[in-house]
């Protein structure tokens, strides 16, 4: 019911890739970066008293790029994101009070967007998770499905191209906008 500011480590050189809600509204999840991206935090905020815990920390040197998104599960009890951990942008499932990420997709492939922070969501009523992949070619990006807990990485799209999705509120259809190196979006 007030507007509240928080008191967010080191301000002046951490962008924020991304924040979310919780299901319940509660908790606000917090996804940061240094300018240099060797770092990323993931925090999570209690809206009652803006109180703020940090429950991912990864560092690397060598990395270079800041393509990653994190959202809740369904069930508001963990988050899904992608990291480059293995090498490769794949989705990580962590669960609050899990001291360490268990990776839910894996291959010689990246959870990527066409540019930026790659498409991840969720649908609450299915419990599946929506994203955009290599896993078809490097030069396309098609659209996947998995269960929130991990399994069998379902292809969505097919069509040759650049997909970017739109998932329903009650997660039950998809809009696409499709392009390719002859055809302008549609």
């Amino acid at each position: 019911g007030r507007l509240r500011q928080l008191a967010l480590p080191e301000s002046t050189d951490r962008g924020i890739g991304a924040y979310r809600w919780s299901p319940d509204g509660r908790r606000l999840l917090i996804d940061r970066y240094p300018q240099d991206a060797e770092d990323r935090w993931i925090y999570i905020a209690t809206a009652e008293d803006g109180s703020l815990e940090e429950i991912w920390h990864d560092y690397r040197a060598t990395r270079t790029t800041q393509m990653w998104n994190s959202i809740w599960q369904s069930d508001g009890e963990g988050i899904v994101f992608i990291s480059d951990k293995d090498g490769h942008h794949h989705l990580y499932e962590l669960r609050l009070g899990d001291d360490d990420a268990k990776q839910i997709t894996s291959g010689e492939w990246s959870v990527v967007g066409e540019s930026g922070s790659a498409f991840l969501a969720a649908s609450p009523s299915t419990e599946q998770l929506y994203f955009v992949a290599t896993r078809t070619s490097l030069y396309e990006r098609h659209v996947y499905r998995i269960d929130e807990r991990g399994g069998r990485v379902e292809s969505i799209t097919a069509l040759a191209g650049i997909h970017h999705p739109f998932v329903s509120p009650d997660g039950s259809k998809l809009a696409l906008l499709h392009s390719n190196d002859i055809t302008p979006t549609e």
